[in-house]
């Protein structure tokens, strides 16, 4: 399981952003299609269920982030650092449950 698409999501929102693009000319519907798809992936494993909080959390902030794109600067930095936190949540989450996993066999 990759978590690359919402990773990546994220840094390119900031990216664009911070580049001056304007939003419109961002292609915003293959990144929340990517992130749906990597997410909906992962739900299928069987413990996927397990980590729902953290996957919707996850999801919620970087959509955020893309509702944050014409506010202010700080405003922005702002989602775009709660977007990264809830991936590094989702991710410390999934690696602690398979050290546990892997602890036990």
């Amino acid at each position: 399981m990759t978590l690359q698409p919402p990773l990546q999501e994220a840094a390119t929102v900031n990216d664009r952003r911070r580049s001056g693009i304007d939003k419109a000319q961002v292609e915003t519907i293959t990144y929340v299609v990517d992130r749906q798809k990597a997410l909906g992936r992962f739900r299928t494993l069987p413990w996927g269920a397990g980590f729902e909080a953290e996957r919707q959390a996850m999801g919620k902030s970087i959509e955020s982030l893309w509702k944050a794109w014409d506010d202010p600067h700080d405003e922005f930095q702002r989602s775009y650092d709660q977007a990264r936190a809830a991936v590094s949540e989702f991710t410390a989450a999934i690696g602690a449950h398979i050290m546990r996993h892997s602890a036990r066999n």
